[in-house]
């Protein structure tokens, strides 16, 4: 309630709660909504942008988003890269050169043997063909590198590869950097160079079917479709649709906010649910690319059973409110062939 009577003061509150997302009647504030646009995400539509740069590092993604402060293993950080990708358009781009890339390939010890650089392709395993490097404002390490997370900018198309070469604080290298080969001779040459493979032609129709390189693909982050999001003005919710309606925010009696992992502290920063989403950067959001974080690796799933088993209500595997063929199902088979169970909902003012 406004209860001063100075015009200017009233103008003054008047004007701030309007932009507050306030409404004003008789001069009493009676409701406030946040200001900023709708979205709202299906759990279908993780995005594809972000990949763990080798399995190993599959299951420290848990351990780094749910731990306070978080538990890392300084010798696994990832210290430097190069991401490659490879060339689909017919006409060659100046700076690719030929390169092969592999999901197993063994860590650089000052080369690689020559046996590498020949053999056949092996589909969902061995890539070879013309690559180019990317600028580094093109790609992005999560975690200061701790989870081996690489996110690229743009998406790539389900017939492009993603390619890498990384070190490890610990010393260890896996593909070649540029600085490792690329001479004048060497590119005349024509023999590839050797990299790291992260995604692999078809990784998103064939899902699956490629066993480790979809365990790659972090299917744990979704996009707001809103860059550079204002804290002040974010709101976010999970609710579990029937249909066509929108249905409860609760499974089990339990807030999804909660059960998945996105309320576990209270607004001043006591462990505790409050039934709102922890804005945390770098931990549940990506406020500069408006990404949202689940702590789980496969949240609408294992995460959900952890979540009440920590809890003293253990799921069956089989139970309805679990959603595994979210991440046993190809992408691109995932709109047609699965419904919006899960859908996320919220606004957000961005700049």
């Amino acid at each position: 309630m406004i209860s001063s009577t100075n015009p200017d003061r009233i103008f003054l509150a008047i004007l701030a709660s309007w932009l507050l997302g306030c409404q004003e009647s008789d001069r009493e504030i009676t409701e406030c909504k946040p200001i900023g646009d709708p979205f709202q995400i299906s759990a279908v539509n993780y995005s594809t942008n972000y990949y763990f740069v080798d399995t190993s590092y599959v299951s420290l993604y848990e351990q780094f988003f749910l731990s306070d402060p978080t538990v890392v293993d300084p010798a696994l950080q990832i210290l430097e890269t190069e991401v490659w990708v490879s060339r689909l358009g017919a006409l060659p781009n100046v700076y690719e050169i030929h390169g092969k890339a592999y999901v197993h390939l063994p860590a650089y010890r000052g080369g690689y043997p020559n046996s590498l650089r020949t053999g056949p392709d092996e589909p969902g395993n061995i890539e070879e063909g013309p690559f180019f490097r990317l600028d580094r404002s093109q790609y992005e390490t999560l975690g200061d590198g701790y989870p081996g997370i690489i996110r690229l900018r743009d998406n790539v198309s389900d017939y492009g590869v993603i390619a890498i070469a990384y070190r490890r604080a610990d010393g260890a290298q896996f593909g070649e950097f540029a600085r490792d080969v690329l001479d004048s001779a060497f590119v005349a040459s024509g023999i590839p160079i050797l990299l790291k493979l992260v995604k692999p032609v078809n990784l998103l129709s064939n899902g699956p079917a490629y066993r480790d390189p979809w365990r790659l693909l972090v299917k744990s982050i979704y996009p707001i479709g809103y860059s550079g999001v204002i804290r002040t003005q974010f709101q976010l919710d999970v609710f579990e649709q029937t249909g066509a309606t929108p249905g409860q925010h609760s499974i089990l009696g339990k807030p999804l906010l909660a059960v998945l992992g996105l309320d576990r502290y209270t607004s001043d920063g006591a462990p505790g649910e409050d039934g709102v989403f922890d804005y945390r950067p770098g931990r549940t959001i990506d406020q500069i690319r408006g990404d949202i974080i689940l702590p789980y690796v496969r949240p609408f799933d294992n995460g959900i059973r952890k979540y009440f088993a920590s809890i003293g209500q253990p799921i069956s595997p089989a139970s309805n409110v679990l959603l595994p063929q979210l991440y046993d199902l190809p992408t691109t088979a995932l709109a047609r062939r699965l419904a919006s169970k899960y859908v996320f909902e919220g606004s957000a003012l961005h700049q």
